[in-house]
């Protein structure tokens, strides 16, 4: 096949994949974040509407769906109609979900495709002051001296914090009490 013809192919193709792209997006596109309103999942949402909006020529409007480990909102896009229009902004928390919750109402294999990492966001233990700890060393002696009386704060059941936590229980040998939310406990946590 002569240099001309395949040019002439792949400006085709390329022309192809422009028209369809231009007829995507016809109305506004939901971006639903399974969790509350002010965590950092929401607030990189609302970072990407802009940009997205501009990208897309429709608006992109962040729709709050809090649950369940992120079930609800993920069941509300697996159920919308497969169009395009209406997108899943999530987390980790995704991927452990069908093992916490019964039936999330949705199968994530067959119902809902990812279509990108955005970034990563390192877990960073904390603790109220009142506590009387400042370091790792305090918090598993305070942990080891009052066994079960010390509660830690979660996103939800089956969450990367709830799964780092259980896994520092497990392997410090320490008896922490799981205090799962529906979102971000950060007001909560800082208020002791």
């Amino acid at each position: 096949m002569s240099m001309q013809r395949r040019a002439l192919m792949l400006a085709g193709v390329a022309a192809a994949g422009t028209a369809r792209a231009q007829s995507f997006a016809t109305r506004p596109i939901r971006m639903i974040v399974p969790f509350p309103p002010g965590g950092a999942v929401d607030v990189v949402a609302r970072m990407l509407t802009a940009p997205l909006s501009e990208l897309l020529g429709q608006p992109v409007v962040v729709e709050t769906r809090p649950g369940a480990g992120a079930t609800i909102g993920a069941a509300a896009v697996a159920t919308a109609p497969p169009d395009g229009h209406t997108i899943l902004f999530t987390s980790a928390a995704l991927a452990s979900a069908a093992a916490v919750v019964a039936n999330p109402g949705y199968d994530a294999i067959r119902d809902l495709a990812p279509l990108s990492l955005l970034g990563a966001v390192p877990l960073v233990l904390t603790a109220s002051l009142s506590l009387g700890v400042d370091d790792m060393a305090g918090l598993l002696a305070a942990a080891r001296a009052r066994p079960g009386a010390i509660t830690y704060a979660s996103p939800g059941n089956g969450t990367p914090i709830h799964l780092a936590m259980e896994l520092l229980k497990r392997e410090a040998g320490i008896d922490l009490l799981h205090v799962p939310y529906r979102g971000s406990p950060v007001a909560d946590v800082l208020a002791g």
